[in-house]
């Protein structure tokens, strides 16, 4: 298990289509994450992540986890 530090971190909130409200971002900056909560880690090619507005970008909720 490897925990990971990710610096520069910035959390996107990508909002429903009904939502009125924009998409928006939050600067977290230093961020730490635990090894057990990692399920994937790659690059950002940051010439394509720039060219994104993502203030406009809606997306569906993701559904909450059942447990029995």
């Amino acid at each position: 298990m490897t925990n990971l530090v990710l610096s520069n971190t910035i959390e996107r909130i990508i909002r429903p289509p009904e939502d009125i409200e924009a998409s928006s971002e939050v600067s977290h900056g230093l961020y730490l994450v635990r090894g057990d909560n990692v399920a994937c880690v790659g690059l950002v090619d940051q010439e394509l992540d720039d060219s994104i507005s993502w203030t406009e970008v809606r997306g569906a909720v993701i559904g909450g986890i059942k447990h029995s």
